[in-house]
Formats: structure tokens, C-alpha cells, sequence
């Protein structure tokens, strides 16, 4: 469900936000979709399509879902809105901890999509597939990071559950997880 949310920020606002809730696992979490502004009379009472500016209003009291919202911009697949080369890739971060007989850790890197503005944002078709994890496991003997060269690099989607590709190469990992972005 998708909904408005106002916050104050040091004092200043009301800001507006178009909100999502998601269950995962046991417990409720809330992802920021687009930002909507400050203008308080334009979100004030109850939001309707009309008052965030995508399309005809069906009753009063409806907050649009996002893919709505996408629908009625024309949505635009992710190619018309920014180029693969604009994906950012960061830096491979590695975390380790010690154990008795060894070494236990990963090197992780996030792929993800370029900022857009909120405009570019609702534009979106789908606003799926927005990041992925390119990861690597520390050998528990030695505590080595892995080698690019080496085929054990996998790549994860969204939240790190859904398994995307394995046995691959730093760089073949990193250009199927913008795959994996770009075809969101």
C-alpha cells in the first residue's frame, strides 16, 4: 500500500513523501518512493491522484499505488531514462571477523541505479530491481580476500535473497548485476 507521509526536518517542513509499506519476515518496513514537495495545501486532508499530480482522482480518500502513479506518466523503461555507464558501481568493501580456526568474511560491492529526481523516479515503469550485490567469501584458513581473476564472485538482487548468478569473475559479476539493475 502506498501513502503520504509528512516529516519535519531541524524544524523546517512539512516535507512530503510518497511511501510504501513492505513485510519482511516478521516485521513491517517502510521504503521511500518518491519526495513530493513542501507545498502543505496541495497534500493537506487526504491524498488523492489529483492532489499529487498523476492522473483522475476515482475516490477521495484512494492514495495511489506507485505503479499508478508510473502509469499515468507514460512510464518509461529504465534505458530512456539513464545510460548502463551511469550505473553506479562502488568499492569492494571487505568485513571479517576472527574465529578460532580462522577467518570468516566477505567482500561486497553494491551495483546500483543512478540518483533520479523524483520527476525521473515516477516516471519509472518499474521500480523493482534498483541495486544488486556482487559478493565473495574470505578464505576461512588463510583470511584472503578473494582474487577478481577467480571464478567465485555471486551476485544477489534487491535484499540479498533472491540469488541472481554465480561462479563468475569480479567483472563478469559486476556487468551481470547491472544486468540485473538495468532490466528492472
Amino acid at each position: 500500500m502506498s501513502y503520504v507521509r509528512s516529516k519535519m526536518i531541524n524544524g523546517y517542513g512539512p516535507y512530503y513523501y510518497l511511501v510504501k509499506s513492505e513485510r519482511v519476515g516478521g516485521k513491517s518496513r517502510q521504503i521511500h518512493i518518491a519526495y513530493l514537495g513542501k507545498n502543505a495545501k496541495q497534500h493537506s486532508g487526504t491524498a488523492t491522484k489529483e492532489s499529487l499530480g498523476i492522473g483522475g482522482s476515482s475516490s477521495p480518500n484512494e492514495v495511489p499505488k506507485h505503479s499508478e502513479a508510473a502509469e499515468a506518466h507514460d512510464g518509461k523503461d529504465k534505458s530512456e531514462l539513464y545510460s548502463r555507464n551511469e550505473i553506479q558501481v562502488g568499492k569492494p568493501s571487505t568485513s571479517t571477523r576472527k574465529m578460532e580456526k580462522g577467518t570468516e568474511g566477505k567482500v561486497k560491492t553494491e551495483v546500483r541505479q543512478p540518483s533520479l529526481s523524483s520527476e525521473k523516479f515516477q516516471k519509472l515503469k518499474n521500480t523493482e530491481r534498483t541495486h544488486a550485490t556482487v559478493e565473495a567469501d574470505v578464505d576461512f584458513k588463510t583470511g584472503a580476500k578473494p582474487k577478481k581473476k577467480a571464478k567465485v564472485w555471486k551476485v544477489y538482487g534487491e535484499k540479498n535473497t533472491e540469488f541472481v548468478a554465480g561462479n563468475l569473475t569480479y567483472d563478469e559479476a559486476v556487468e551481470k548485476a547491472k544486468d540485473y539493475v538495468e532490466s528492472g
